[in-house]
């Protein structure tokens, strides 16, 4: 139905592929961290700011705030 559209791979795929793969790591990593300093400090991360949108909101002491925009919701 669809015409063929495999291809070898190509040098730049490998390249992409390693990149990609090099910044879920990195990623990862960041989420682990951020998950530990809430454990240590007594805060959690939320959902996305529906204020912004550029940013997780913090939930700390019956509040939810965003980093970015400083929008604040209490919860």
């Amino acid at each position: 139905m669809f015409p063929d559209s495999s291809r070898p791979e190509t040098d730049q795929d490998d390249q992409w592929k390693e990149r990609i793969d090099a910044l879920e790591r990195g990623q990862t990593r960041l989420e682990n961290t951020l998950r530990g300093l809430g454990r240590e400090l007594d805060f959690s991360i939320g959902c996305l700011c529906p204020n912004c949108e550029n940013s997780l909101m913090i939930r700390s002491n019956g509040e939810m705030y965003c980093p970015r925009c400083r929008n604040r919701t209490g919860l």
